[in-house]
């Protein structure tokens, strides 16, 4: 699998708007695991979190995003 970030980001992206909201999260996790000062993927993990109801970990990266 690629350890392209923005690969990972679009493939989050694109299984997010199928709903395959499991599968976008573990692309936009490995998104900021391959590019940890990558501020979209890491909201658009914060995003996913929220949308799926991991509302403390969502709240913990949301905090880790403001003091990036």
């Amino acid at each position: 699998a690629p350890r392209d970030p923005v690969v990972r980001v679009a493939l989050g992206v694109c299984l997010a708007e199928q709903g395959r909201m499991s599968e976008a999260m573990m692309q936009f996790r490995r998104a900021v695991e391959y590019a940890d000062d990558d501020v979209i993927a890491a909201l658009l993990l914060q995003n996913a979190l929220s949308e799926h109801e991991e509302g403390s970990e969502a709240q913990d990266l949301y905090q880790d995003i403001y003091k990036r």
